[in-house]
């Protein structure tokens, strides 16, 4: 499969393609070879089903910075049938992961905690990264897209999967099997991502401990993000994460 490629493509320059294809002109994106890119994506995930009989492959890729038109990159030069599942999380809980993460590393390394810069960050982050997926699905609305929100996906895991799995046209019941006899999870294979994935076993439970720990001043951040916020069915006016059954 791979075979495909042009002879002459090495990793750097596979890189690099991608990289200047997925990020926005205005994030320092350079002009994009729709062409090479669709090329070089459609093989490598046409090799992955081959070599491991999988009907689908997923791609867990974030959409951050360098990231963020890759989604609609891949629809538009791929020419495969790509669903999205775009999961969301209270953005309050995001500035509270930050803002636990950042101090624990600097409170290791002797620094004195840090606050507002990394939570406004993430912030804009958070807003960038959601505002790019409704662009995508406005500019694609023939392609299926499937909301969860982390909150019904650790309250209400076994429903969420069937949810998923309808969406997807897959079994999920082993999972949910596995799920039911509070069996762990493996992070699977990967390429980068969250350090997290490769901890070793997974579980699923929810992480509400920002409702009571998190700062009034972050509270007032996460206001920032209310259009999206409340588009998500999160109520930044109430202490707490939105209730259960809101994914869509």
């Amino acid at each position: 499969m791979l075979n495909h490629l042009p002879a002459h493509t090495t990793p750097a320059e596979a890189e690099h393609l991608t990289r200047r294809t997925e990020t926005p002109r205005w994030l320092g994106g350079s002009p994009r070879n729709d062409e090479a890119y669709g090329l070089l994506w459609r093989t490598i995930f046409q090799a992955i089903a081959h070599q491991t009989g999988a009907r689908m492959v997923l791609d867990s890729s974030k959409n951050s910075r360098n990231t963020a038109e890759r989604t609609a990159a891949l629809i538009r030069t791929t020419h495969l049938p790509v669903r999205i599942i775009h999961l969301v999380r209270d953005p309050r809980a995001i500035l509270y992961a930050t803002f636990r993460g950042s101090n624990r590393r600097l409170e290791q390394e002797g620094h004195a905690p840090t606050r507002r810069t990394a939570m406004l960050r993430v912030l804009i982050g958070w807003m960038m990264a959601h505002a790019t997926v409704e662009r995508t699905r406005a500019a694609y609305p023939h392609i299926p897209v499937k909301r969860i929100r982390y909150e019904d996906l650790t309250g209400t895991p076994a429903l969420t999967l069937q949810q998923i799995g309808g969406f997807l046209n897959i079994d999920m019941q082993p999972v949910i099997n596995r799920l039911h006899t509070g069996a762990p999870f493996e992070g699977g294979h990967g390429i980068g991502g969250n350090r997290m994935r490769r901890a070793g076993a997974v579980h699923i439970r929810a992480d509400r401990a920002w409702e009571q720990a998190l700062p009034r001043y972050a509270h007032l951040l996460a206001w920032a993000t209310w259009p999206l916020a409340h588009r998500y069915a999160y109520d930044l006016a109430h202490p707490n994460s939105a209730p259960q059954g809101a994914s869509t």
